[in-house]
């Protein structure tokens, strides 16, 4: 996606990177920030740090397991909007009683950014 930046083309891309946990059979994804002004050369941005990170384990948020990242950015007046797809759950979901399917373990939320790149208030 390009993202027209103080007058200038930019590129960013969301790569959902997995991190392990205990044995490395389980984990969480996590996702990053990467830049390009050609599309062919890419630079993640912060030093590899979270740009939209998981929730805390066990605080039934939906965005504790498994991240998948914006496909698009939306410029809304000073602001980047980026809705992003999270679960509570990474690979099989658990049942619930009765044997039925968590009908609520995901959601789309939205990550902004002022356009500046500074973190847009609440």
């Amino acid at each position: 996606m390009s993202v027209d930046l103080a007058d200038e083309s930019l590129f960013l891309g969301f790569p959902a990177m997995f991190h392990t946990i205990n044995n490395h059979s389980d984990g969480f994804d996590a996702i990053e920030l990467a830049s390009s002004r050609d599309l062919r050369q890419w630079n993640r941005v912060g030093n590899r740090s979270w740009f939209i990170p998981p929730s805390t384990a066990g605080s039934g948020a939906f965005d504790m397991q498994q991240l998948i990242g914006p496909s698009n950015v939306l410029v809304v007046g000073d602001e980047l909007f980026m809705y992003y797809t999270c679960l509570k759950y990474r690979g099989h979901m658990p049942p619930l009683e009765h044997d039925r399917l968590d009908t609520d373990a995901g959601a789309i939320c939205l990550a902004t950014l002022r356009r500046d790149g500074a973190l847009a208030p609440d």
